[in-house]
C-alpha cells in the first residue's frame, strides 16, 4: 500500500478541532475566538466518552458549529452502537439543523476481535465482509433516525479500504463524505497500484495534526480543516441533511377543502347506490 496527494487542494479552510476525555476541562471562553467547528468524542462500543455532555452542551452555546464521532468496534453490533450514539445525543439536547450528521470513526484498531464480539473465531482480524456488514448497519440507523447523510473517518490506519483487495466493498461507502487524518504537507490518501480500493476522491474534513495547540486546551489537540469556507461550512451541513417536503398552512387549506369536496363526492355516490339496491 502506498499514500499519494490524489486531492490536491489549495482553497480556503476552516479550522477546527476534534475533541475527548482526553483533552480535560476546557476553557470554553477561550476556544470560541480560536476554532470555528468542534466535533466531540461520544465513545466506542465499549463505553461512553465522560466528557462528552459537557463537550456537546458547550460548543452549542458558544454558536459553534458542532458534530460527533463515535470509535467503531466492528465485532459489537452495528446497530446497537448507533442507538447508543443516538441515546448519548438525545440526553444531551439532541441534533440541530445546525450540527454536522454524526461521524463514524473506523480505525485500525477498530478490526481486532474482542471477548463478547459478534465474531466467533480466533482471528485476530475480522473478516472484512463482517466489518462492511457492522459499519453499514450503524450508518444507516443514523441516517434513517436523524435523515441525514453521516460522515465518515478513515484513511491509511483503517488498511483494510486495500489489504484485501475488495474495493467493490469499499464502494459501498463512497456516498459518506470523508474526514481524512493524514498528519502530512498534504492530504495523503491511500491507494494501490491501480489507484484503486479507496473510495474517495477528496476529503471533506482534513485531520491534519494530533498535535495542535489551541486557545482553551492544555496540552495538544487533534486540528482540522473543512475544505471551503464558514459560509461553505454552513452549506455542507444543510447539504447533509435529506430534503422534506415542507407544507405551508396555505397548502394545507387547499388539501383539507380538496379532502371535505371528495368525502361529499364520495357520500353521494353511496347515497344512490344505497337506494337503487333497497327500493
Amino acid at each position: 500500500m502506498r499514500r499519494q496527494c490524489v486531492d490536491n487542494y489549495s482553497g480556503p479552510t476552516t479550522l477546527g478541532i476534534d475533541v475527548s476525555k482526553y483533552q480535560g476541562n476546557i476553557k470554553w471562553d477561550k476556544l470560541r475566538l480560536a476554532v470555528k467547528f468542534v466535533i466531540s468524542r461520544t465513545g466506542d462500543g465499549r463505553s461512553t466518552d465522560s466528557k462528552f455532555q459537557t463537550n456537546w452542551k458547550e460548543t452549542g452555546k458558544l454558536g459553534l458549529i458542532r458534530g460527533t464521532y463515535h470509535y467503531f468496534r466492528a465485532d459489537r453490533d452495528g446497530k446497537t452502537q448507533a442507538e447508543k450514539v443516538i441515546d448519548q445525543i438525545e440526553s444531551a439536547g439532541g441534533l440541530k439543523e445546525t450540527d454536522l450528521p454524526p461521524a463514524l470513526d473506523l480505525e485500525g484498531g477498530a478490526i481486532k476481535n474482542l471477548p463478547g464480539g459478534v465474531f466467533t473465531g480466533q482471528a485476530a482480524e475480522l473478516p472484512i465482509d463482517l466489518l462492511v456488514e457492522e459499519c453499514l448497519e450503524f450508518l444507516e440507523v443514523i441516517e434513517n433516525h436523524y435523515d441525514v447523510t453521516p460522515i465518515v473517518y478513515t484513511g491509511q490506519a483503517f488498511h483494510w479500504w486495500l489489504s484485501q483487495g475488495r474495493s467493490d466493498l469499499a464502494e459501498k461507502f463512497a456516498k459518506y463524505p470523508l474526514w481524512l487524518p493524514s498528519y502530512s504537507s498534504c492530504a495523503l490518501m491511500p491507494v494501490n497500484r491501480a489507484g484503486k480500493g479507496f473510495p474517495w476522491k477528496q476529503w471533506s474534513i482534513w485531520q491534519y495534526s494530533s498535535k495542535g495547540k489551541v486557545a482553551g486546551i492544555k496540552g495538544d489537540v487533534d486540528v482540522n480543516k473543512f475544505r471551503g469556507t464558514e459560509d461553505q461550512l454552513k452549506e455542507f451541513v444543510k447539504s447533509l441533511r435529506h430534503q422534506k417536503t415542507q407544507l405551508n398552512n396555505e397548502k394545507i387549506r387547499q388539501l383539507l377543502r380538496e379532502g371535505e369536496k371528495l368525502t361529499a363526492e364520495l357520500h353521494d355516490v353511496f347515497e344512490k347506490l344505497r337506494i337503487e339496491l333497497f327500493v
